[in-house]
């Protein structure tokens, strides 16, 4: 399945929690492998309420909520939480990544660009 990611768009947990909105979409350059949380893809989301930035992996996103108009993850806020993505991703800190243009298109089955 194919979904689309926009700025500004609310993320939700599987269990319903607000996480906060999309504010940019990272690409790692490098190596990806998953089984080492090497991730393709990195949505960073701000919850300003909070005032913490979260980095979801791409390959947590369940799907795109037309109805509700928001994005919809595959995994609880406790598991999010165990993830620490409350850390950049060491590929954005060292400059091994890049900023993918929003709106962007994912495949979530293999969580590939869609150009």
């Amino acid at each position: 399945m194919t979904v689309e990611i926009h700025a500004s768009a609310p993320v939700y947990t599987a269990d319903g929690e607000w996480v906060g909105d999309v504010l940019r979409l990272y690409k790692r350059l490098g190596e990806v492998n998953p089984q080492l949380r090497w991730y393709a893809f990195y949505l960073m989301v701000v919850n300003l309420h909070i005032g913490t930035d979260f980095y979801i992996p791409v390959d947590f996103v369940e799907r795109y909520d037309a109805q509700e108009g928001r994005l919809v993850l595959n995994v609880s806020m406790k598991r999010l939480m165990h993830e620490t993505v409350i850390r950049m991703p060491d590929f954005v800190v060292r400059g091994a990544g890049a900023v993918v243009p929003l709106p962007a298109s994912i495949e979530l089955a293999t969580a590939a660009l869609v150009v």
